[in-house]
């Protein structure tokens, strides 16, 4: 039997080495991460458009969030509003413990109804932001008050969300136009 000298050690060495560093390459290539490989994930870290809500748990996640926030308002709740509430909102329309009840609520005791549309854009690291238009209705007589739109911001890791009302225009109808 041959005996293999140092030259050949060192040459299947470096083969050793460069087949385990191939090996651990397409392993993380292949790591699933939200329903995405970790390769797409690097690519496609955000969405540059808005697409409509096709995930049942997703859309009832959002619109549960809605509806807390409602709760919390008609309760009159300023804590917990705004412990929901946007920070740039909260920081751009100069609301605090002692107005946020007056200038977000309406005159009667109010509820989402009906849901028109719910958008979805991945922003990156599992958050993603809603946009929503709902009916707003008199929660005693079902009467309806106006339209409303909020941007809700979901991290799904964390189930932690905001919520931001929104205008009519910054929603830009359904979902981009689609």
């Amino acid at each position: 039997m041959q005996s293999i000298n140092k030259n050949e050690i060192k040459v299947l060495s470096i083969w050793a080495i460069i087949g385990i560093i191939l090996c651990i390459v397409i392993f993380f290539i292949n790591i699933k991460f939200d329903g995405a490989s970790l390769l797409d994930r690097f690519t496609k870290r955000v969405d540059t458009k808005y697409s409509l809500v096709e995930d049942r748990d997703r859309y009832y996640i959002v619109k549960t969030s809605v509806d807390t926030y409602y709760a919390y308002l008609n309760e009159e709740n300023a804590d917990n509003v705004l412990a929901i509430l946007d920070k740039s909102y909260i920081e751009k329309n100069n609301v605090d413990k002692d107005n946020v009840i007056n200038k977000l609520k309406g005159k009667t005791q109010s509820a989402i109804k009906a849901n028109k549309y719910m958008c979805e854009r991945k922003m990156g690291n599992g958050i993603y932001s809603y946009y929503t238009h709902f009916i707003e209705e008199d929660r005693q007589t079902g009467e309806y008050i106006k339209d409303v739109y909020y941007e809700v911001k979901l991290d799904h890791k964390t189930i932690r969300y905001t919520i931001k009302p929104i205008s009519k225009k910054t929603f830009g109808g359904a979902c981009n136009g689609e």
